[in-house]
């Protein structure tokens, strides 16, 4: 057996040792380098279809749409501004932001359009009162009326309240003097007057307050048939006051009646005008109150059960509500 059979692994192992220098020595004594691989070039040359429609669409968005940042003001609505995409908070998604929609219940986005009014995008917009008249958008809304104008608004009756009524009560009675004539009281409190009339008088003759004097009128003396006797006799009275209207009463013998006239105390509820004022039952004011005002178009009409009524014009008919009275405190 010869030498490099017994041996083989001993002279591969020379041999690759002899060809590892010699390329060592290729490098170190400028040999030439085995070269590198070249990078990938992306080749653009195939068209797609898309292609040009999308860089259009692009371009157009960028002109005429824009995102505005998110502001952190506590407010649940969140809008996107000239996008017609909006969120909510705590709720998932995005909703398409059409002219119908309602972010705020009862009030769709056409309406605050109309205006350019962004007060939609905050979550307390419809209290919201850019014009300062005093009325929110949501009454404004509800108004049919302009709320970037002062001076469109809802009627003032709307925000009208009452704070009290004082009540001045005052007694008549008649007794008889003849078939012709009777002795007529009228008193307030402790002090009272007597007058001895007939048809066509009027009393009281003499009173501190003036407006009291020859208030009542005696227009006629009967008998009512389901009545009989003397408490069936009475006197026909008519109240001449300044704001009743000449109402009649019937004033039966020997019976006290007592009655009231009423002051209630209002107040409209508009920064700028929130000073309260008094009214007469029967008198006529203007809102907001100025008492050289004219024409004076709402009326203290009467009081009853709690309220007051204010009666007033509206789009030229006549119309009323009736105020709570608000309880004294």
């Amino acid at each position: 057996m010869s030498w490099l059979s017994e041996n083989y692994d001993k002279a591969a192992l020379g041999v690759a040792a002899v060809a590892a220098i010699a390329v060592g020595y290729s490098i170190f004594s400028g040999g030439k380098e085995v070269p590198k691989p070249n990078p990938a070039v992306p080749n653009n040359t195939v068209e797609i279809e898309q292609r040009k429609a999308l860089a259009i669409l692009q371009e157009k968005f960028a002109e005429v749409n824009a995102f505005e940042e998110k502001k952190s003001s506590g407010n649940e609505v969140q809008s996107f501004v000239a996008f017609p995409l909006y969120s909510i908070k705590g709720q998932s998604g995005v909703k398409s932001l059409t002219d119908d929609f309602e972010i705020h219940p009862g009030m769709p986005l056409k309406w605050w359009k109309k205006y350019d009014l962004k007060d939609y995008e905050l979550k307390n917009g419809p209290e919201l009162d850019g014009d300062k008249d005093g009325f929110t958008n949501r009454e404004e809304f509800d108004g049919e009326t302009d709320p970037t104008d002062k001076a469109s608004h809802p009627d003032f009756i709307a925000k009208l309240k009452c704070e009290g009524v004082e009540d001045q009560k005052f007694e008549v009675k008649w007794s008889k003097v003849s078939p012709e004539r009777g002795n007529f009281k009228f008193k307030i409190g402790r002090k009272s007057t007597l007058d001895t009339l007939g048809v066509g008088g009027k009393f009281p003759s003499k009173w501190k307050d003036e407006s009291f004097i020859n208030r009542f009128e005696i227009l006629e003396k009967g008998q009512d048939p389901n009545i009989p006797g003397e408490q069936g006799e009475y006197y026909l009275l008519q109240d001449n006051g300044e704001r009743q209207e000449k109402r009649k009463f019937k004033l039966f013998y020997n019976k006290n009646e007592v009655f009231k006239d009423h002051t209630a105390t209002l107040l409209l509820d508009v920064d700028g005008a929130r000073k309260s004022f008094k009214v007469p039952e029967g008198g006529m004011f203007s809102l907001p109150h100025d008492d050289d005002k004219k024409p004076k178009s709402y009326k203290f009409k009467s009081k009853k059960d709690g309220k007051v009524e204010i009666e007033y014009d509206l789009k030229g008919e006549k119309s009323s509500i009736d105020l709570e009275i608000q309880p004294k405190k």
